[in-house]
């Protein structure tokens, strides 16, 4: 049903006897988790507690591939968390919530420990990073959790024609020119880089970025995505394919690219464009 679904929908709980004051709002750092935190509190202004919660994935096999990931992985959590703040309702107490294990069952064990009255997480509809991982996390919730549950979608409805993606293969001849051309025209553009392998799962590496470029080099059959700012000692970050399989952009019809995908041997990067303009989440006639 959740592949379905393209609008915010509410599933009540037999429990459900007034609006929620108690709220859990699940965090995965990317930016849907955005629009679901201002989504939920445009809905329910009532509410007089929320928390932000993220379930960390299990550090095992993710330190023997990625040494030292947790703290990087700690900091752009945090980041994370402080975005999700601003602009949260000043009359409500709002916490962040750091768990580890099974996505759905640590959200709904805590959603019961809290005594929450909601749930509210983020649809992922599009990239394959979102089908494989996140996509699937609203379907086990709702299986799982007794309390009622708000499932908010990533963009806009699918009847939007300027929301409909579509996936455009890069030849491989053209690799290094094309992927000039991206980079020039998306500049500077706050990105989340994503990388899903088998051996490790898939892990955030990177969460609001700024986008400095991307090149192949056809001699060592390398991809290079560079984010961060250009000449500062801040944050900056080049990640490295070897022998790249695939390369493609998904673009929304309108002509603007939402995403870069490179799929290799063990698995793929998937760097996702944020939502830069937020447009009204709710009107009174989309009650009608």
């Amino acid at each position: 049903m959740t592949k379905l679904v393209d609008r915010p929908l509410l599933a009540v709980a037999p429990s459900w006897e007034r609006l929620p004051r108690t709220i859990v709002v699940t965090v995965d750092m990317s930016g849907t988790s955005e629009r679901v935190v201002r989504f939920t509190t445009a809905l329910f202004p009532e509410a007089t507690t929320i928390y932000l919660v993220h379930v960390m994935p299990r550090a095992g096999e993710v330190e023997r591939e990625l040494p030292g990931w947790e703290a990087t992985y700690e900091r752009e959590l945090a980041a994370a968390f402080d975005r999700m703040r601003e602009g949260l309702p000043t009359n409500a107490k709002i916490e962040t919530v750091t768990l580890r294990g099974s996505v759905a069952k640590e959200i709904s064990d805590f959603a019961t420990y809290a005594k929450a009255d909601l749930i509210a997480t983020g649809l992922h509809t599009h990239g394959l990073f979102y089908r494989l991982f996140f996509g699937n996390v609203a379907t086990r919730l709702l299986r799982a959790a007794t309390t009622s549950m708000l499932l908010v979608p990533e963009g806009e409805p699918r009847s939007s024609p300027l929301h409909e993606p579509r996936t455009i293969a890069l030849p491989r001849h053209d690799w290094p020119a094309r992927l000039r051309d991206f980079s020039l025209r998306n500049k500077a553009r706050r990105v989340t880089l994503e990388i899903d392998e088998q051996s490790i799962g898939a892990v955030v590496q990177a969460y609001d970025y700024p986008f400095a470029g991307v090149a192949y080099d056809p001699r060592d059959d390398r991809v290079s995505l560079m984010l961060g700012e250009e000449g500062s000692a801040g944050r900056q970050l080049t990640h490295t394919i070897g022998a790249p399989a695939s390369i493609d952009v998904l673009t929304e019809t309108r002509g603007r690219d939402s995403a870069l995908r490179v799929a290799y041997r063990d698995g793929q990067a998937l760097m996702t464009f944020m939502i830069e303009k937020h447009e009204p989440l709710w009107t009174s006639e989309d009650a009608r």
